[in-house]
């Protein structure tokens, strides 16, 4: 039988609006996340509020209106570190971000859908419309 070897690791996560990394144990051995003694899955459930994965305007990808402008949904999926991006205001109930230190209305708004720092980019209608001619 292998030795238990555990790791304590940092995993970005949604936490009062904002993008925080959080201390976890990883046990390699089972594969089991957890934040003090609880299942990560628990403490920080996909599903939890802020997270639009589910979220019926992100499902049927509808355009989003944020300070006049609408975005869209614009490639895949993408994980980025929490000092990355910055909170810019929130779109029913979820919170939006944009780059870090970006002024002006934001090009791209990063929306999160899942733990782990994954953001689902929106990007405003007039730079895909420039982009596309």
């Amino acid at each position: 039988m292998s030795p238990h070897i555990s790791n304590d690791i940092r995993i970005c996560v949604l936490q009062n609006g904002n993008m925080r990394e959080v201390s976890v144990h990883y046990n390699t051995r089972t594969g089991d996340t957890t934040v003090n003694g609880r299942a990560f899955s628990e403490a920080f459930p996909p599903e939890a509020p802020g997270y639009a994965a589910a979220a019926p305007w992100m499902v049927l990808n509808e355009p989003i209106r944020f300070r006049g402008n609408r975005y869209v949904k614009y490639g895949r999926a993408r994980v980025l570190g929490a000092w990355e991006v910055e909170r810019a205001g929130e779109y029913q109930g979820t919170p939006l971000f944009r780059e870090a230190g970006e002024s002006g209305d934001p090009v791209v708004l990063y929306i999160p859908v899942s733990p782990g720092c994954v953001f689902q980019p929106y990007q405003n209608i007039a730079n895909v419309a420039a982009v596309r001619g």
